[in-house]
């Protein structure tokens, strides 16, 4: 069935390609989604990306004309924008758990980081993607102070200011860390 899905959902890309709409990111990441429970992870990554690239495509001219404002505004508009901010994370969050799987603790650390900084950015404190992205990158952290899993590069450096980095984002002014939850959908099952 999963296979049968993939290709509707692929007619439905080439269809929604040819739109001029975010439709067809929301597309990407459902094949993303089907593509990881095959277990075709190169083909889920590519996916993501693709959504990332289509979102960036329709935030960007939002925000150079004023019409997308953080969160720290208050001005409670844009509903349908940060919609779109949404997908832009859950875009990042499926990319790094599909670089999760291949142990590449890096890009996924990066990815689930820069989604966060999105969401901290463009949605309201109680929005649960931010609790997700916060939990997927604690859950990271633990294991890697812990020792058990280490990245596919092997190079320690990098990983510890790539830690540091995320670190430093997290406690930064303006962004407050909540408790873990205790589960989400991730290949560590943490």
């Amino acid at each position: 069935k999963l296979r049968t899905a993939v290709t509707y959902l692929e007619r439905a890309l080439a269809i929604e390609e040819h739109v001029d709409s975010a439709d067809a990111a929301q597309t990407h990441l459902n094949l993303c989604a089907t593509l990881s429970q095959l277990q075709r992870r190169p083909e889920a990554i590519m996916h993501a990306q693709s959504a990332l690239i289509r979102m960036y495509e329709t935030l960007s001219p939002l925000m150079l004309n004023g019409q997308l404002s953080d969160v720290s505004d208050g001005d409670g508009s844009g509903g349908e924008n940060r919609e779109q901010v949404t997908v832009l994370c859950i875009a990042y969050h499926n990319l790094a758990v599909e670089y999760e799987y291949l142990k590449n603790f890096d890009a996924a650390l990066t990815a689930y980081t820069s989604g966060l900084r999105w969401a901290t950015r463009f949605l309201d404190e109680t929005h649960q993607i931010k609790g997700i992205l916060r939990t997927a990158i604690d859950s990271i952290k633990a294991k890697t102070s812990a020792g058990t899993l280490r990245t596919d590069t092997g190079d320690d450096d990098s990983w510890a200011r790539a830690r540091k980095s995320t670190d430093d984002e997290l406690n930064s002014p303006g962004s407050s860390r909540s408790a873990s939850v205790d589960s989400r959908d991730s290949p560590n099952g943490a």
